[in-house]
């Protein structure tokens, strides 16, 4: 899952936490930030995100 938080003015900060595995990288832009987030996220293999779903303790 990907989050983008504002930091300094003309900042954002993305970070991809999944698995106890976390990337962050800072951006100029928003865009810039989603587009990054949009990438990376696509390059996680859908079976580790349904293995994740499976063992989620959380309600719905």
């Amino acid at each position: 899952m990907a989050s983008i938080e504002k930091r300094e003015p003309d900042q954002f900060r993305v970070k991809i936490r999944l698995k106890g595995t976390s990337l962050t990288e800072t951006f100029e832009s928003r865009e810039a930030a989603g587009a990054w987030a949009a990438e990376r996220g696509a390059k996680i293999p859908a079976s580790t995100v349904q293995n994740i779903s499976a063992n989620s303790t959380r309600q719905p």
